[in-house]
């Protein structure tokens, strides 16, 4: 018999009612929500607070059912009415604005939700499936006391039928089921208690109904298929073959990949590369009213990205000015700051800032699983809701992994009232703490940023070590591995799982790091830097990506290739930003470069041939 994991709940002895499913009591108690928007004008720099933006931070009360044990782990009850008050971020007109959108949003959520779902339960996709993944059918007699359990015997996809693989080997199994069957029990298919993410009408559609009412949006949706789907679909959305996209040049693979699924003519953005190329400084919006100005009429979306992968923060609220002037959605690239916007001590969201569409990662900073994203859709958006949703589920599988959905259900609600924001204050707090220990305590330099939770240690004064040399010390030495390592700069992220004892273990190794540095003993381990980053064109481009991305394409020698157009996307690594892309005329400096980070043993990602001997150029 294959181990069966069983959660039993007793609804009764929760004092706060909440409803489980068609076959238990319902009681509907009235929710409350206020909703307090703050302000913070704060960037981080050397371990002090500098001019910044304005923040504006959602918030609920929320009171906590006084539950059995074993609900306390998943049972909240969320409020349900929104109240608004001025902030810096949004005009008081567009703050009552938002707030009347709300209000009008949870109403409807009241109106056509199902009974059960009205209570805000903190976290309905999650607790449906960690009960149906452990339920029993009932054998019905004539009378309560003759019903019998049993075990469920699932005649349905996935094979393995909740985890029973049947490997006819004892030591086999035994393994399987301690390490995967918990898993594996949760893995089941479009049943009626844990909705269709294809159509949600149930508790999936409450889960994103709820994410939405914590980060502003008139609408929500899940993927499963990371922001890089997300960042896909809303270009999808937006832009064809006759209306372009204004983006970074150095924006992430995601949109590359949304071009070629479009067809849409890219607009680069010039590329703010700092600290020797290994840092993006992100967009300004006079550049955006610059591309816009010269294609009027022609542009589909502007893309951007905020925050960037080192915590550079754009000034989304002027991004939106410009895109509303011109009438042009604004798409922000958000997948590191699902955080953003939560606490008064971070930076205000995309979407507080007035954005059309945002993108967030779940689990880059939250607690949802890897390859979680939510999309978030603004009120009053210049985006189609619908053509959006279908450029999504597009891009998604059609037999999504419930496991994943009821993570971003979890990561919401762990950051969701008024608990939630203290949890998000405190590992703030501790993030802007740790760079304080780090500056001060041992004197290291970090690269100032606007999202507190992205520590970048710089090492321009380390003329023996560079980024790889530390993270070799940290990782080896002292079990401290990185986000990522770059030739003068070595980055940190934090995250809501980040602990005081993360921070000292940190602090004490940057500090043993310096003093290796500094010593004679240090001469193992140094290592000669990488090769700088050549100036990113944002000119040289004679075609479309997806006229690239299909044209017939050969392989010729890489120096014989100056003056031909690339049909591959060459990223040096470090840093990791495209220095060629699909459609792009090859030049003399760029083919340096790419030799001289081959030589020096660094990766080419997207390259077809790794040691760049070879290059595929469009013929």
């Amino acid at each position: 018999m294959p181990v069966v994991v069983r959660v039993r709940v007793n609804v009764s002895s929760c004092s706060c009612s909440c409803s489980r499913n068609k076959s238990m009591s319902r009681q509907n108690p009235t929710p409350t929500l206020t909703n307090k928007n703050k302000m913070n004008t704060s960037r981080i720099t050397h371990g002090s607070m500098t001019c910044g933006g304005g923040v504006r931070s959602f918030s609920s009360s929320s009171s906590f059912c006084k539950q059995s044990p074993t609900l306390s782990r998943w049972c909240t009850c969320f409020p349900s009415s929104l109240s608004s008050s001025s902030s810096s971020c949004l005009s008081s007109s567009s703050s009552s604005a938002l707030r009347a959108h709300s209000e009008e949003a949870w109403d409807t959520f009241d109106r056509d939700a199902d009974a059960d779902l009205k209570l805000g339960f903190g976290t309905p996709l999650l607790t449906a499936l960690t009960e149906r993944a452990s339920s029993l059918h009932f054998h019905s007699g004539s009378s309560d006391d003759e019903k019998a359990d049993m075990d469920e015997v699932p005649f349905y996809t996935p094979g393995h039928k909740r985890g029973n693989l049947n490997l006819h080997d004892d030591e086999r199994q035994t393994h399987v089921n301690a390490s995967l069957h918990p898993l594996l029990a949760l893995d089941v298919p479009e049943l009626e208690e844990v909705d269709n993410l294809f159509a949600p009408t149930g508790v999936i559609k409450q889960a994103q109904q709820l994410t939405a009412r914590l980060y502003g949006a008139a609408t929500t949706m899940f993927s499963v298929n990371g922001s890089t789907a997300g960042v896909a679909a809303a270009i999808l959305a937006t832009c064809d073959e006759k209306r372009a996209l204004v983006l970074p040049r150095d924006a992430h693979q995601s949109a590359l990949n949304g071009l070629v699924l479009s067809g849409a003519k890219p607009v680069y953005l010039p590329a703010h590369l700092v600290h020797g190329g290994d840092v993006s400084n992100g967009t300004n919006a006079e550049d955006v009213e610059q591309a816009l100005a010269t294609n009027q009429g022609d542009v589909g979306a502007v893309l951007v990205v905020s925050p960037t992968y080192h915590g550079m923060c754009a000034d989304v609220k002027a991004f939106a000015q410009v895109c509303q002037r011109h009438g042009v959605p604004l798409l922000v690239d958000e997948a590191h700051g699902a955080h953003l916007g939560l606490c008064d001590l971070l930076p205000a969201s995309a979407l507080q800032c007035g954005a059309d569409v945002a993108v967030q990662s779940t689990h880059k900073a939250l607690g949802a699983l890897s390859q979680c994203a939510v999309v978030h859709l603004a009120h009053d958006a210049r985006v189609s809701e619908d053509t959006l949703r279908q450029a999504l589920l597009m891009l998604t599988s059609t037999s999504p992994n419930y496991a994943l959905l009821a993570s971003i259900d979890s990561a919401r609600a762990a950051v969701d009232g008024d608990h939630g924001k203290r949890v998000i204050t405190r590992a703030t707090e501790l993030a802007i703490d740790t760079r304080r220990r780090i500056i001060d305590d041992v004197a290291w330099r970090c690269l100032p940023s606007d999202d507190p939770w992205k520590i970048t240690v710089l090492l321009e004064d380390a003329d023996s070590w560079c980024g790889d040399t530390l993270d070799d010390f940290l990782c080896d030495d002292h079990g401290v591995v990185c986000e990522l390592a770059r030739n003068k700069s070595v980055l940190f992220a934090w995250g809501i799982g980040s602990t005081q004892e993360h921070a000292n273990r940190l602090v004490d190794a940057l500090g043993l790091a310096r003093e290796a540095m500094l010593s004679s003993s240090s001469a193992s381990r140094q290592a000669t830097a990488t090769a700088a980053m050549p100036p990113l064109s944002s000119a040289n481009f004679s075609m479309t990506p997806r006229a690239a991305f299909f044209a017939r394409k050969e392989r010729i020698p890489l120096e014989q290739a100056v003056g031909r157009v690339s049909a591959e996307s060459l990223a040096p690594y470090p840093p990791g930003i495209p220095l060629v892309l699909p459609g792009e005329t090859l030049t003399a400096d760029m083919l340096d470069a790419l030799k001289a980070f081959a030589r020096q043993g660094g990766a080419i990602s997207g390259a077809s041939d790794p040691s760049m001997c070879t290059v595929r150029v469009l013929l």
